[in-house]
């Protein structure tokens, strides 16, 4: 449904989740449970324009494990 992308708040979650049930398909999330230090090392080899701040990275991060 929504590729590789970060989802990663419940609120943000629902909509997706609701969409697959009006089409009769089971809703699955697959975590991938990286270290932060991991997901900001990951950066440096990203092109400048598709990096996205250190901060952000973690607080995504939080934000997932958290949720």
């Amino acid at each position: 449904m929504t590729g590789n992308a970060t989802n990663v708040t419940e609120a943000v979650r629902r909509p997706l989740v609701a969409a697959a049930k009006r089409h009769d398909m089971l809703p699955i999330a697959l975590l991938v449970a990286t270290p932060g230090a991991v997901c900001v090392g990951r950066q440096g080899a990203r092109p400048a324009n598709r990096r996205v701040p250190e901060e952000v990275v973690i607080r995504q991060r939080k934000d997932m494990v958290d949720s």
